[in-house]
């Protein structure tokens, strides 16, 4: 048993310099067309696996029954990592929004999320100790963000436009210092960055008759947490064509496709940048929202079609994202 927590350690350890795990969408814009006020749940799902440096593709669905693909490496401390296509990395982001909107000028949001965070690696060994697996799971409260953003409404004839720059405050709500037998964990696989971060967004809809488009960009600027960690600055962009089918009075359905871009920076840690972390990733978009009088349910899958990260890290399989939410 000591054996296998002093492995997990160090292969944690390996993890924090060679994994591109944290969350670089920052804010995932959920388009609420009405400007309405509205409470949801939201919820992101994301994967990762397949070692683009080993050519091995990404499964979505994560299958560990077997190495067919296996490589080994050497790593740092003297560990041989088993590198295989049945490693992942899942993040699981529940978060409860509010929005209230201020006489169709202004949306105050407060965002509280949940996160589950797991990483799981087939084989791990050294020449003193024996193969076995390592897995370490994290779960809490993550950062919660204050949002407010401003509503321009400009109309004609045939063509509406909806402007929303605006501004968020992530607070270090998250723990940022979680802990296995006396030894803290990565940042990269912590609840919270523990730092106060800045996103710059702006959230443009165009509509014409019963079509239109959705844009959002947003840049999170990042400080230094306590423990001298600085995330690098990220930035998204989300582009959807959509087309609104009015079913009757009471229902709506609103398929949607586009894409989605993500960029991040280098990680600096203890005045050192990190060479391992940081770089870009595109993501095609196809989804759905059906609308039931003031209640919402939507979902969104999102599949990689371009990634280009720092060193040989292991690369993104796909995204689900949903919500439900009631407005009023």
């Amino acid at each position: 048993m000591k054996y296998r927590n002093l492995i997990i350690l160090l292969v944690f350890t390996l993890i924090g310099t060679t994994a591109l795990a944290c969350d670089v969408c920052n804010i995932f814009e959920y388009a609420n067309r009405s400007n309405k006020s509205y409470i949801g749940i939201f919820t992101r799902y994301r994967v990762f696996n397949g070692y683009k440096h080993l050519d091995e593709n990404h499964q979505f669905f994560v299958d560990s029954k077997s190495l067919d693909n296996a490589r080994i490496s050497h790593e740092p401390d003297g560990i041989l990592v088993e590198k295989s296509k049945y490693d992942y990395e899942r993040y699981l982001t529940t978060e409860f929004r509010a929005n209230i909107n201020l006489k169709n000028k202004w949306n105050i949001t407060i965002l509280c999320p949940f996160s589950k965070n797991e990483v799981y690696y087939k084989n791990v060994f050294s020449m003193t100790r024996p193969v076995t697996d390592s897995t370490i799971i994290v779960k809490g409260i993550g950062d919660v963000i204050l949002a407010a953003d401003y509503i321009k409404t400009i109309e004609n004839t045939k063509f509406k436009h909806y402007i929303k720059p605006g501004l968020a405050v992530k607070l270090p709500s998250g723990s940022f210092n979680k802990r296995i037998n006396n030894q803290t964990l990565m940042p990269d696989i912590q609840l919270g960055t523990g730092s106060v971060d800045f996103i710059f967004r702006l959230n443009y809809t165009l509509t014409y008759a019963s079509s239109g488009l959705d844009v959002s960009t947003n840049y999170k600027l990042n400080t230094k947490n306590k423990n001298d960690v600085l995330f690098g600055n990220s930035i998204n962009l989300n582009t959807n064509l959509f087309y609104v089918f009015e079913i009757n009075e009471k229902w709506r359905i609103i398929p949607k496709s586009g894409i989605y871009l993500e960029q991040s920076q280098k990680d600096i840690v203890q005045d050192k940048i990190v060479h391992t972390t940081g770089g870009k990733s595109y993501f095609g978009n196809f989804g759905v929202d059906i609308i039931f009088k003031s209640i919402t349910l939507q979902a969104l899958w999102q599949l990689p079609v371009y990634e280009k990260l720092n060193g040989p890290v292991i690369g993104n399989a796909g995204r689900l994202i949903g919500g439900v939410w009631y407005s009023f």
